[in-house]
């Protein structure tokens, strides 16, 4: 059986690798791990089987979930497809899946968390609110978010305020001039009295 030259690692050397003799040197292969303590560490490979970095996908860049708005790198979102006799085929190349609450999503939608809650958190508040938004007609509320704990999220990272705004003004339940005027004219008048 023929393989394939490649370059050897010294100089001007070259070996055949047949397929048996590269998979058995892939399992045999360094990987780096996300310690706990948050630092990258070289490890040998523990499976049985090469450990290949999906190509735009950096697993250890950090994201939100945008249904429970938990924190976590992008590596621990990834699910692993199954071939039918149940053994790994790679990481599955579109969709994701919340370590903290099992709820689905695209992995595009983790790269646009991460631009709208790390990257530009201004302008991020305004398209989070649209994304949710324009996922209500799914039962967003209903099936996917957990009310208690987004809002707590929420105010932790300072978007409550300006969420709830944008998702009202999206959704078309923001009081007009006029019912804004009154209720301004009502508290000027409600601190007089009490001066």
């Amino acid at each position: 059986m023929f393989g394939t030259i490649h370059n050897c690692w010294t100089p001007g050397q070259t070996k055949i690798r047949t397929g048996q003799s590269k998979a058995a040197e892939d399992r045999q292969q360094s990987v780096l791990f996300l310690a706990a303590n948050q630092e990258l560490v070289i490890k040998d490979n523990p499976n049985r089987y090469a450990m290949v970095q999906e190509k735009g996908i950096d697993p250890f860049v950090k994201t939100r979930c945008p249904f429970c708005l938990c924190f976590q790198p992008l590596s621990k979102f990834l699910i692993t497809k199954y071939d039918k006799q149940g053994r790994g085929k790679g990481f599955d190349r579109g969709r994701g899946k919340c370590p903290a609450c099992g709820e689905g999503m695209q992995l595009k939608t983790l790269t646009m968390m991460r631009k709208w809650t790390l990257e530009d958190p201004v302008n991020g508040v305004k398209q989070f609110a649209a994304f949710i938004y324009s996922y209500r007609s799914s039962g967003v509320w209903q099936k996917k978010i957990k009310f208690v704990q987004f809002n707590s999220m929420l105010k932790s990272m300072g978007w409550h305020s300006e969420f709830y705004a944008e998702y009202k003004r999206l959704k078309g339940d923001l009081p007009s001039a006029a019912e804004e005027m009154r209720v301004n004219d009502l508290a000027d008048a409600y601190e007089e009295a009490f001066q």
